[in-house]
């Protein structure tokens, strides 16, 4: 592979983690591909990361300073305007890559691709597994990057050329989920995932990483899906609605809807399935994560209605209103039946108040 062609320049953005950015530049540097330079951006860090950085006499590496942006988007852009590779990948700075990574996506650049995404694990903070890998984990349609962020940053390269027609990271405020902008953004292009399939990189979860913060929190817009009148007949449809047999119901209506919109889709041409993988076995591992009772926890729309004044409102997570509606568009297709039977309930209540 011609090394100038696929050259790469990977950007990680970070924020006083000195310690977890040992390992995330370590993991670089064990790369048996060799064609990258690593550009580490500190959003104003006040540890010892710059020390640290500078422990490391590799003059692949590149460390840069920022002004406080508080999001690691704007700091990734500081990043790409001081790099020039065709290629760009992530590395947060939690995260590890193993040492065939690189290796393993640059050959799907060489096949033609201009956005892949390779396969992940995810561990807790001492390295141990909690997540193993999974298809569904690797599965891609533009419907599914509408309605959730899909891939973490470590997981992911591209084409320096996708930017420098679509635009940068999101500099705007009020969007926290600037990895799911960007995605939607390639998406909304045009552009279909390749997949490379192999979990070589490992996302690290724990309750202070980004997506498991506040900080993450999406903005939601309010799909209204029943109108109550008064806030009164709102809150008796709400507990009407989270009774035990609407509950079950419910249940039954998410199961059957989400596995024909994944079999629709998993059908459709612009799906993308790891290699090797066909749509069969991905819904049978879907078969097989939801084949059990409904259980005590929470259940996916009826724990998340609201009553706001009159309506029963749904807080769809989204980017910003135009994308919420977007995603009320497709929900009303897609999980129709769960929709009107919140609805036909509404109505019951109405009723019910009015004799």
């Amino acid at each position: 592979m011609p090394s100038e062609d696929f050259r790469v320049d990977i950007l990680c953005a970070t924020y006083n983690r000195s310690a977890l950015l040992r390992g995330a530049i370590e993991s670089v540097l064990a790369q048996t591909a060799t064609y990258w330079r690593l550009v580490i951006v500190s959003d104003s860090s006040t540890d010892d990361t710059r020390d640290v950085v500078a422990e490391y006499d590799d003059a692949r590496i590149t460390f840069l300073e920022c002004a406080p942006r508080r999001r690691p988007g704007p700091v990734r852009n500081v990043g790409l305007a001081a790099s020039s590779a065709p290629l760009v990948a992530y590395l947060d700075d939690d995260d590890r890559w193993r040492p065939d990574h690189l290796a393993e996506v640059t050959r799907r650049f060489a096949d033609g691709a201009s956005w892949v995404v390779a396969g992940s694990t995810y561990v807790d903070d001492s390295g141990e597994q909690r997540v193993p890998a999974r298809v569904l984990g690797s599965v891609w349609h533009p419907e599914l990057q509408l309605v959730a962020s899909l891939f973490e940053p470590s997981r992911v390269a591209h084409r320096r050329a996708l930017l420098d027609r679509l635009g940068a990271w999101s500099e705007g405020q009020g969007i926290n989920r600037d990895d799911w902008e960007m995605w939607l953004r390639f998406a909304d292009d045009g552009q279909s995932v390749v997949v490379a399939g192999e979990p070589t990189v490992e996302i690290r979860a724990s309750g202070t990483t980004m997506r498991h913060t506040d900080a993450y929190a999406a903005d939601a817009y309010p799909l209204v899906v029943g109108r109550a009148g008064s806030p009164e007949v709102a809150r008796a449809a709400l507990g009407e609605l989270r009774t035990a047999p609407l509950r079950e119901r419910f249940h039954t209506l998410h199961r059957t809807a989400t596995r024909a919109w994944l079999a629709d889709i998993l059908s459709s041409g612009r799906a993308a399935l790891p290699p090797g993988v066909h749509s069969d076995q991905a819904l049978a591992e879907w078969d097989r994560l939801n084949s059990g009772p409904l259980t005590e926890g929470a259940q996916p729309l009826v724990d998340e209605l609201v009553a706001d004044g009159g309506d029963i409102v749904y807080p769809v997570p989204c980017l910003h209103r135009a994308h919420g509606q977007r995603i009320e568009r497709l929900l009303r297709n897609r999980d129709r039946e769960r929709l009107d039977l919140v609805a036909r309930t509404v109505e019951r209540a109405v009723e019910r108040r009015a004799r």
